[in-house]
């Protein structure tokens, strides 16, 4: 019966101690577990605030690129439209400057021409007193070939002035294209064809003005002609 008993305690005892080393597996196993889980999810949570912070960088990225291309949109308009006002001041001063030195080129060339009308008419009067009618035509056509002489000499003026002017307006708008092009690149191209077409608009109405101005001019010359011509009939009559 000792044997029996001591047998029974023996296998009792190892039953315990298998127990406790089988419940302290258990709880360093569940530990190990828990730790692990929670590792895990310390490197989920930093990657997903990592991710969470390079969308939100992307995002704000995207909105200061937006923002920036707005922006460099706004200045490409702004500086166009200051080329365009500084063009077109200096256009509306080289425009009132020519205007009043053609007035003033005029009056002269009209002043002197009514000078020298006065004292022709006064020689003529004296000469038509003395010679004969011969002579008397032959002055009247030497006349009628200074006038003519003077009308081709004011239109090659004209003409050489007008051609001038836009040697000089296409060698400005060459310059001003070059200088678009390496300063501007792409982003300026509207605005040099923009003031290409305003350019091609102020040498349209300059040149309808220079029209306008021509055909007044010859009617004037041409009815001075008449006057001075019914003057020289009046006085051959």
């Amino acid at each position: 019966r000792m044997v029996q008993l001591q047998t029974a305690w023996r296998r009792f005892s190892k039953q315990m101690e298998y127990a406790k080393t089988r419940d302290a597996i258990i709880h360093i196993q569940a530990s190990l577990r828990c730790f692990s889980q929670t590792l895990k999810y310390q490197i989920i949570r930093s990657n997903m605030i990592q991710l969470q912070a390079s969308f939100r960088a992307y995002r704000q990225r995207k909105v200061f690129l937006v923002f920036k291309f707005a922006a460099i949109q706004v200045q490409s308009v702004v500086r166009s439209y200051l080329v365009m006002l500084d063009i077109a001041q200096q256009n509306f001063s080289a425009k009132k400057i020519q205007t009043a030195f053609r007035r003033f080129s005029q009056m002269s060339k009209y002043q002197q021409i009514l000078g020298r009308m006065v004292q022709l008419q006064t020689a003529w009067r004296r000469f038509s007193k003395q010679m004969e009618y011969a002579k008397t035509r032959d002055a009247i056509i030497h006349i009628q070939a200074s006038l003519r002489c003077f009308s081709q000499t004011l239109k090659y003026q004209i003409i050489r002035s007008n051609m001038i002017q836009l040697q000089a307006s296409f060698r400005a708008y060459r310059q001003r294209k070059v200088f678009l092009v390496f300063k501007f690149a792409a982003i300026q191209v509207q605005s040099v064809v923009r003031s290409y077409l305003v350019m091609l608009d102020i040498a349209q109405q300059n040149f309808s003005a220079k029209k306008i101005q021509t055909a007044f001019r010859r009617f004037s010359q041409m009815s001075k002609y008449q006057q001075i011509l019914g003057r020289m009939v009046q006085l051959q009559t």
